[in-house]
């Protein structure tokens, strides 16, 4: 698969960093749609806060 292919979408921005991009995994009985991905703002993450990290579920 080619790393594209994991490439977060909107609000996916050079103004927010992915931190975690989880996919669905039927294994671990994980389901959420496409995927379950982690963003901070890439500002706050060059001073080392993670108070503003949101969770955004594509699916």
């Amino acid at each position: 698969m080619l790393a594209s292919a994991y490439a977060a979408e909107p609000p996916f921005d050079r103004d927010n960093a992915v931190l975690l991009q989880l996919f669905p995994d039927a294994i671990f009985g994980w389901g959420w749609g496409r995927h379950l991905t982690l963003i901070v703002p890439r500002h706050e993450l060059a001073q080392g806060s993670f108070e503003n990290i949101r969770v955004v579920i594509n699916g």
